[in-house]
């Protein structure tokens, strides 16, 4: 049966920019607390399991950095371990990251190196997007045995884990926890009522916290509330969302003021649609499918047609980009939109990181 468009975010054309938000209630259904209330038991002793020893942590001959977050997904964590990477490099280390590869097939762990082509269908779409952005990426659903693999094929000396903070199962010299600071907290509630996978007290296992897109945050107080009440010790750090590129796959851009065609499958399809607009452009219509979508060859058509028969023009997102065949937009002229985290204290956040794993 043929994926449908998500509802929550308008699908079409539209004069007025979208709020920043994401596209679905953050209140949740009351109906689904008693749910969330045993999804939250379940967690708690899975924790409590680690905690006291019961389940073993086992420990890798280099350090773990573990970023992760709270939420399902959207919160700017794969630009951070971009980031983190990038710095680590500029201090003569020798970073690669562990992946679980969600939406990727490959049973068995998998080493990708920079320069490998490899399909997201295999290894997920943002270990491939990193990977296209010259990181070493190690993937695989037993992520210590992953881990294992990057220290052998990469002869890296730091592994960065990515979303990790659930995964407790691989000891870390870091957990460092990603939380978007463009949601209210105060609406955000336990699965499968609202978001969170872990309830806010988990906060006090991080060793820090790191709030990103803080620019276009209505309000952080209810988050500097929240962080003094369950991680009142945790160094903080910030950062904030910036469009860094539109880079062309094809040649061209389209004149100044043109409504385009957007197409994308991620968790925020609503900053990315406030992206486009603040470059000046406006949207003729957005195609929006749910996050890790594997996009169709009637989507796409669907979705080229329609670049063809205004400006000819059809932006993504470089994630999306991993899950699309180039073929399959020949005809079309399209662009990716390049975005980052950009931390307000990138050297106090490295001699943070320095000092955990060592220099």
């Amino acid at each position: 049966m043929r994926a449908r468009p998500r509802s929550g975010l308008k699908v079409g054309g539209s004069s007025e920019p979208l709020a920043h938000r994401p596209p679905w209630p953050l209140g949740g259904s009351r109906l689904a607390a008693p749910l969330a209330w045993l999804y939250g038991g379940g967690v708690a002793l899975r924790n409590l399991a680690y905690d006291r020893g019961w389940a073993r942590c086992v420990a890798l001959p280099i350090p773990v950095l573990s970023i992760g977050n709270l939420t399902l997904g959207g919160s700017g964590k794969t630009p951070l371990v971009l980031e983190t990477v990038e710095l680590l490099r500029k201090v003569g280390r020798r970073p690669a990251v562990v992946s679980r590869g969600y939406g990727g097939r490959a049973r068995e762990p998998l080493a990708i190196a920079p320069a490998a082509p490899v399909a997201a269908r295999l290894a997920g779409d943002e270990p491939v997007m990193m990977q296209r952005r010259g990181v070493p990426v190690a993937v695989g659903r037993d992520r210590v045995a992953a881990a294992r693999l990057a220290i052998e094929r990469f002869h890296c000396d730091v592994l960065v884990l990515d979303d990790g903070f659930q995964h407790r199962r691989l000891e870390r010299q870091v957990d460092l926890v990603v939380l978007d600071a463009s949601l209210d907290p105060e609406r955000l509630h336990l699965l499968p009522r609202g978001l969170l996978r872990e309830d806010w007290p988990a906060l006090g296992r991080a060793d820090a916290v790191l709030l990103t897109r803080t620019d276009i945050a209505p309000d952080l107080a209810p988050w500097d509330r929240l962080l003094e009440r369950y991680a009142p010790r945790a160094p903080r750090f910030s950062a904030r969302h910036r469009i860094t590129g539109l880079r062309s796959v094809q040649g061209g851009t389209p004149p100044p003021g043109s409504d385009l065609v957007l197409l994308s499958a991620i968790a925020r399809p609503d900053l990315f649609e406030a992206d486009v607009r603040r470059l000046g452009f406006g949207v003729d219509r957005h195609f929006v499918y749910r996050d890790h979508h594997t996009f169709t060859a009637v989507e796409l058509e669907q979705a080229a047609q329609r670049a063809r028969s205004g400006p000819g023009f059809l932006i993504t997102t470089e994630k999306d980009w991993t899950r699309i065949p180039e073929a399959a937009l020949a005809d079309c002229r399209v662009l990716l939109l390049e975005i980052r985290e950009l931390l307000d204290q990138p050297q106090a956040y490295l001699e943070f990181l320095r000092a955990r794993i060592g220099s």
